[in-house]
């Protein structure tokens, strides 16, 4: 009986020229993406897992603004070993929206056999990657 009434009704609202988007109700809210940073490595296969002693190794971070306004960006790099903190890199980073950068840092491991945590921070945002790299191999500066 109901698809009886259907029919005819829908046939109606046809010919009066208000078709089927008419039937479509209106959503109460609008949805709007949520401001977002991504940090990420920009070579997470090639992060050097293992320097030798006294050579300088290189990585390269990258920070996605999708905050959906211009945003500043406040970034330190960080190397952590048996105990100590030292700063790589201290320094505010302003994007526009849907923009990305990529930095390049470079670290010294002195010591053979030595481990450190290499940590990235977007301290405004409390966003953070890292990764560990040991000194492996002779030792002396090269």
């Amino acid at each position: 009986m109901l698809k009886a009434l259907l029919l005819p009704a829908c046939v109606l609202l046809g010919l009066l020229g208000l078709g089927a988007a008419s039937l479509v109700l209106p959503q109460p809210f609008a949805t709007q993406p949520s401001p977002v940073t991504e940090l990420y490595f920009a070579n997470p296969n090639h992060l050097p897992g293992s320097v030798s002693p006294g050579h300088t190794a290189t990585f390269e971070f990258s920070i996605h603004n999708l905050e959906q306004r211009t945003t500043s960006y406040n970034v330190r790099v960080s190397e952590s070993a048996s105990g100590s903190i030292t700063t790589l890199r201290q320094e505010t980073v302003t994007l526009p929206t849907s923009s990305t950068t990529t930095l390049q840092q470079t670290f010294t491991i002195a010591e053979p056999g030595q481990e450190v945590q290499i940590q990235v921070d977007l301290l405004n945002k409390r966003q953070s990657i890292d990764f560990w790299s040991v000194a492996a191999g002779g030792s002396g500066v090269g």
